[in-house]
């Protein structure tokens, strides 16, 4: 892939080694000025001294990946404004985090938010959770380190497997030796980056075809002005109500049962700042997001007359934003540098995130628990090694990627729909539902994974077809120039629908046709409704928990205020009794087995 107005130039690598440097420098600063604190309470959060302003940044650029910046303007692009709806979907979780998950995660003051599981449940189901969380993050990083390595390979020399092993080290290494606090710092200067690369993308772009008025003329003409599509059809991959009610099912298990997000705002001195660093970190996300879905209707009103795609100049739709990139920017030195940073900042800050929490759960939920007595050091020393094995199985991850025939979107939201909607469903099922038992959590946890393993994987191999079919018109009838005119592009006519690809046809209904061909935005909801409902029928199958015998500490009431009446307040606590309180305080350093013990009596003291 090569732009036609030029290449990476001197100055763009400049400011792509400025920025790989400063995330370098900022891990090697804290893991310096922490020497002498050995613990893993420092390193993973960061001894709970961080500023809400800082963790929300974070926050927000911990789920902007490479993903947000490259691919979501490709689904623009190809499918619509509909797809601007993502920035509602990501906005609304953070309700229930702040009502509901940060509250009692502090209340219990955990380390590992899995942990919650073994207090509510057993040790087996927090061990399946984490395990389960464990892959499918895996294979998100993975993915979000292909992205940049991609970009790289597209502008430089560098070879696409190189690309992909530079990005793992300098993330893994930074990520390994400075701990939650370089991860946090790193993240800030990262989402500055990103927002002065989408905005420098966006007004420049914006000038060249020639302002609103033209963008919105040719997705009108290009029938992407379907913003309201109120199609309850399933089985149409961007609707209104897939991208709504899919994607906020999507993001409310990434933000409410993630150890990522979690150990961010736990990181907090407060619950008050904790809260705040979560409504800092929306805000800023959902601007993000939407300034991202912006670049793809610009980036079509760029390319309505000649599709980089159908005229065969780049090979698939997620490389089309560097394609645009490096011909906008051809003549201003530098600029596709900052770009290419944007993109590599998001990556870096998703990574990072990932290898940190998910050595922060190993370390937690699997080795603790058979190694209980060690030193802090030896903790330490383990929580790097952790860090380290998973940036290189992320590694190994993102060579897989190339190999995937579908968007990269795609891609991660039916990962994530593997185990996240069930994942999201044992937690609602423990904290809002008492009479869920341990049984019949692992039982819906267990038929929730396997029916959305079926669905996830179907929909990947089998209903590609019915996907390019849906595939909004593209035109190649402008191709001949090289130049771009925004006046006169707007009366070029667009291709016919016939030309487009047709899915295979078939003349009777299967599974290809109907399961496999539903939205992958609907994977993870189908995820967690088979799972919640599979749950609940099986706990009371299998003898179900007594409401009133229900630890309070453990459960949230849907609706708890003190100004609503108490037979309101009793009816939404489904028989719990009410929260007792406290006359004893869990230090830091509590085992489980004794927090386990606290709340059940509720007595002791431990100084």
């Amino acid at each position: 892939m090569e732009a036609e107005g030029g290449g990476f130039g001197t100055v763009d690598f400049a400011v792509l080694g400025v920025t790989l440097f400063l995330s370098l420098a900022i891990g090697i600063y804290y893991a310096i000025s922490d020497r002498s604190d050995n613990s893993t309470e420092n390193y993973y959060f960061g001894n709970h001294t961080l500023s809400p302003w800082p963790v929300g940044l974070s926050v927000s650029v911990s789920f902007i990946s490479a993903i947000t910046v490259i691919a979501l303007p490709g689904e623009v692009y190809m499918y619509g404004t509909v797809m601007l709806w993502t920035a509602f979907a990501f906005t609304i979780p953070v309700i229930f985090v702040c009502c509901y998950y940060v509250p009692l995660f502090y209340r219990l003051n955990l380390k590992s938010i899995y942990e919650y599981l073994e207090l509510r449940f057993n040790t087996t189901l927090r061990r399946l959770t984490s395990a389960l969380t464990v892959f499918t993050f895996v294979i998100y990083t993975g993915i979000t380190i292909y992205l940049p390595a991609l970009v790289i390979t597209a502008v430089t020399p560098l070879k696409l497997n190189w690309s992909i092993a530079l990005t793992s080290l300098i993330c893994t290494l930074y990520t390994t030796v400075g701990g939650i606090k370089a991860v946090v710092w790193t993240d800030v200067v990262q989402a500055v980056l990103i927002l002065i690369g989408i905005v420098a993308l966006q007004v420049k772009s914006l000038m060249v075809v020639g302002g609103w008025g033209n963008v919105f003329a040719a997705l009108e003409k290009g029938h992407r002005m379907n913003f309201f599509s109120f199609d309850p059809d399933p089985t149409i991959r961007a609707t209104t109500f897939s991208v709504v009610i899919g994607m906020t099912v999507f993001t409310c298990g990434v933000q409410c049962t993630s150890q990522a997000l979690a150990q961010r705002y736990l990181s907090c001195k407060t619950l008050k700042q904790a809260r705040q660093s979560m409504i800092i970190g929306s805000i800023t996300n959902a601007v993000l997001v939407t300034i991202c879905g912006l670049n793809g209707c610009i980036m079509f009103a760029y390319y309505k007359d000649c599709d980089p795609v159908l005229s065969k100049k780049i090979h698939k739709i997620d490389e089309i934003m560097p394609y645009m990139v490096m011909d906008v920017f051809s003549n201003m030195p530098g600029m596709s540098g900052v770009f290419v940073s944007t993109i590599y900042s998001g990556t870096l800050s998703t990574v990072s995130s990932g290898i940190n929490s998910l050595a922060n759960v190993i370390l937690e939920d699997f080795y603790k628990p058979k190694r209980p007595n060690l030193s802090q050091k030896s903790y330490l020393l383990a929580s790097k090694l952790f860090a380290f094995t998973l940036g290189i199985i992320m590694t190994a991850t993102a060579y897989v990627v190339p190999f995937l025939g579908t968007t990269v979107v795609q891609i991660v939201v039916s990962a994530f729909g593997l185990f996240l909607g069930p994942v999201l469903a044992t937690f609602t099922m423990g904290i809002f539902i008492p009479w869920t038992n341990s049984k019949g959590a692992i039982i819906g946890a267990l038929v929730g994974s396997a029916v959305a393993c079926w669905v996830c994987i179907g929909g990947l191999v089998y209903a590609p077809y019915h996907d390019i079919k849906q595939i909004l018109p593209r035109n190649i009838s402008g191709c001949v120039s090289n130049t771009f005119n925004a006046t006169e592009g707007l009366t070029t006519p667009f291709i016919d629908h016939a030309m487009m690809p047709t899915a295979i046809p078939t003349s009777r209904l299967s599974l290809t046709t109907t399961l496999y061909s539903v939205s992958y935005m609907y994977h993870a909801m189908i995820g967690f409704v088979v799972a919640l409902f599979t749950g609940v029928a099986a706990s009371f199958m299998t003898g179900h928990n007594i409401a009133s015998q229900a630890d309070p500490q453990l459960f949230l009431p849907l609706i708890d205020n003190k100004f609503l009446p108490e037979k309101v307040r009793k009816f939404f606590r489904l028989g719990v009794p009410e929260i007792q309180p406290r006359k004893f305080y869990i230090p830091e350093n509590c085992p489980l087995e004794e927090k386990i013990n606290l709340n059940q009596n509720g007595t002791e003291n431990i100084e």
